[in-house]
């Protein structure tokens, strides 16, 4: 329905940033509609929203504790010497075509089929597939190139993901970025520039 104050048919923001938080409501509005045509509300989609952004925190907290554990060093490993697995290569990989399709999209105007994109990616391919298949590698106990090559996949992949979130959930990616990078990263997220495809990774097969 079209809204109407004088109807009575309205959304109030604050009553959705109460219920869901600043951060949802802003990749929410930005994920409906082209830019230039009318806003759509509806709280099933804030809710799909909102659960898609819970996913990814989870993707996020899932390896800390495990880098902490086995002193993890992001910046004194470099991917392209590790032995990674082929399900390794394929996430990376997906992560650069990711980065390519939301780079056209932008370019296009459309921020709401780029944050598409990222969702997509970050609940189907990184959520329910690659946490999924590295699991006993990050938990096996001792040292190991496996699960090295493992961490730094995972570091890499929300590395980038965190810096293509920026735009459409400012706080919470800021929160991860911080995480991630701690002294040796920039004062913010926002300082970064726009993530550009790696051609080393970059591999449609």
């Amino acid at each position: 329905r079209t809204m109407s104050k004088s109807k009575g048919i309205l959304v109030d923001p604050q009553e959705v940033i109460d219920e869901y938080g600043v951060d949802p409501m802003r990749a929410f509005l930005l994920s409906q509609n082209p830019q230039g045509s009318d806003m759509k509300f509806s709280w099933d989609g804030m809710d799909n929203v909102s659960r898609d952004l819970n996913i990814l925190w989870n993707v996020f907290r899932f390896p800390l504790p495990y880098m902490e554990m086995d002193d993890f060093q992001p910046g004194e490993v470099d991917l392209t010497d590790l032995d990674t697995h082929l399900v390794d290569d394929w996430v990376l990989a997906r992560l650069q075509s990711v980065i390519g399709e939301m780079t056209e999209h932008w370019e296009a105007r459309r921020s709401d089929k780029a944050l598409d994109a990222l969702l997509s990616f970050v609940v189907d391919d990184v959520s329910r597939f690659y946490v999924q298949a590295v699991r006993e590698r990050v938990w096996a106990e001792g040292d190991s190139e496996g699960k090295l090559a493992a961490y730094a996949t995972i570091y890499e992949v929300l590395h980038e993901v965190v810096a293509l979130l920026a735009p459409y959930a400012p706080v919470i990616a800021d929160e991860m970025y911080g995480t991630l990078t701690g002294d040796g990263g920039f004062d913010t997220v926002h300082m970064r520039y726009w993530p550009t495809v790696d051609e080393t990774w970059l591999d449609e097969a």
